[in-house]
């Protein structure tokens, strides 16, 4: 079998959240051990989010922690801190986000932990990342989110408050920028042996996704007001309404197959995305829509023309949308070389959507407690070194025994005594 991208490496993983844990189940499904320090008296957040008040049931635990192992370890006490260190010493990389004051209370901070792990890399993500007036207040990715600016920017420009979105932008894409920071500093303690401190900010995260309005600021003077689904640089551009979907029968070829039963009856929110960026773009539009004089138009001639003239284009775009259901109408715009998507409810993505369904990237496990449920599979798709397949979030303390003895060296007598202290669990 071939050797995993990080197998060989260990990871202590005392994060909670989305974004850090995110992180440790790439590395976890890509080779590394990644044990999850958890405890029941003062549970991890995302194992409370939910409807159920059982700690191992949390949809979002349940979705970020896969591919680990979990200790059971209570760090308010002074022997729980104690193995967590002797645990850091057997490792390569520790990971934790808490507020900033906490690690460095427990004795656990990174100029604490290289004392005795010299080469450890430690990597630490918050909100606000270390130093700054703000280093001491606790932030989620919906406020990252905020604060960076994205959601001014996602506005519609008539809409009279900023928009929002409970899909957090931040807690999803640091992870993957700490994944690359993680093979960076690896492959730097390849070379040099050495490890290093990791400060990720969440923050810094999400406002590096609108650089250019930095760039447009500085050089040209000039801020740009919200534009909602619209661009400075393509039209038309945007989301436009389409005929419903109506009565289509299990089999349906966009629809995922003859094993899906799709819903029936008519589905009249229906949308598809269009963007055009170039002539030739414009052209293919042009023929997908079989020509009509309007496009002839000189008001329509240029992209300098089409911005200018971007509402009534906008209409006469959706007039011809409204004629087509949105999979119809993106077969006949990408066959012309015209980027255009449907715009999918998340029902339509994770059973119906025939793309998914071929990549297998929908995936259904079996959790103990939680019982069986779809997730998302590993985007990253590496032909010599592929993903593990995934595992269930554990329940804390599954692996307890297991890491105390394999690890540490523990006796079953010693692990019980550990246990009744409420060190172990």
């Amino acid at each position: 079998m071939a050797r995993k991208a990080l197998e060989g490496i260990r990871v202590v993983d005392f994060s909670y959240g989305a974004a850090l844990p995110e992180t440790f189940r790439m590395c976890g499904e890509f080779g590394a051990e990644v044990i999850e320090i958890a405890c029941s008296e003062h549970p991890e957040f995302m194992r409370r989010v939910g409807i159920n008040f059982d700690i191992n049931m949390g949809a979002a635990h349940n979705e970020a922690y896969r591919n680990k192992k979990c200790l059971g370890l209570n760090l308010e006490t002074h022997k729980g801190r104690e193995i967590a260190m002797e645990l850091i010493k057997k490792s390569d990389i520790v990971g934790e986000s808490y507020r900033a004051s906490v690690m460095i209370n427990w004795g656990l901070d990174y100029e604490s932990v290289r004392k005795v792990k010299p080469d450890i890399i430690y990597v630490s993500s918050h909100g606000w990342g270390f130093g700054g007036p703000y280093e001491m207040y606790q932030t989620y990715g919906p406020h990252a989110q905020h604060v960076s600016g994205l959601t001014w920017l996602w506005n519609h420009p008539d809409s009279p408050y900023p928009i929002g979105g409970n899909l957090t932008h931040p807690d999803h894409i640091a992870p993957k920028v700490c994944f690359i920071a993680l093979l960076a500093a690896l492959e730097h303690k390849r070379r040099t042996g050495k490890g290093q401190f990791i400060d990720l900010s969440q923050n810094e995260v999400a406002a590096g996704l609108i650089g250019e309005v930095y760039l447009d600021v500085t050089m040209n003077n000039r801020l740009e007001p919200p534009m909602g689904n619209r661009s400075n640089y393509a039209a038309p551009h945007g989301c436009y309404k389409c005929k419903g979907l109506v009565n289509y029968e299990p089999g349906y070829p966009h629809m995922g197959g003859a094993d899906i039963q799709v819903p029936q009856g008519p589905t009249e929110d229906c949308w598809i995305a269009i963007s055009v960026f170039n002539e030739e773009e414009w052209e293919g539009l042009c023929n997908a829509m079989g020509n009509p004089a309007w496009t002839k138009n000189p008001k329509f001639a240029t992209l300098t023309e089409r911005l200018r003239n971007v509402d009534e284009l906008d209409q006469l775009i959706e007039d011809w949308t409204q004629q087509h259901d949105p999979f119809e109408a993106m077969d006949v715009l990408q066959s012309t070389g015209v980027p255009a998507g449907v715009v999918e409810c998340v029902e339509d993505q994770i059973l119906r959507d025939q793309q998914l369904k071929y990549r297998g990237f929908i995936i259904e496990l079996d959790h103990p407690v939680a019982g069986s449920h779809l997730y998302a599979g590993q985007p990253i798709k590496l032909s010599g070194t592929p993903a593990l397949p995934s595992t269930y979030a554990p329940m804390i303390g599954e692996h307890t025994d297991e890491l105390m003895q394999e690890m540490l060296g523990m006796s079953t007598d010693e692990i019980g005594r550990l246990k009744e202290e409420k060190v172990l669990e």
